[in-house]
């Protein structure tokens, strides 16, 4: 991996972050980084995102917005298939 790609990986990343109001967020929305209320955690960064429980506390709380992570749903598939492709050539055409 060269330091060009990765450069041009860390901008993407910054680009598919950006904050939200409370009120916009959905159940597995990704956090940035855990939401701190005077030093203390009340909400803590998980991988599945979060939760109904903590878009409710966050509301309790008065939080007004959060950074979180988008994603590109299809990019997992995208890039397995890219893979076997440029491995074992068309699949599909061999089964036929």
């Amino acid at each position: 991996i060269s330091l060009a790609s990765l450069y041009y990986v860390k901008k993407v990343e910054f680009l598919l972050k950006r904050e939200l109001p409370v009120s916009k967020l959905t159940e597995g929305d990704w956090l940035v980084k855990p939401v701190k209320i005077k030093g203390k955690v009340v909400v803590p960064q998980r991988k599945i995102g979060l939760t109904i429980k903590d878009i409710k506390k966050l509301k309790q709380l008065k939080v007004r917005k959060v950074r979180i992570k988008d994603g590109i749903p299809f990019v997992p598939a995208f890039l397995i298939s890219f893979i076997v492709t440029a491995f074992f050539g068309n699949l599909f055409l061999l089964l036929l």
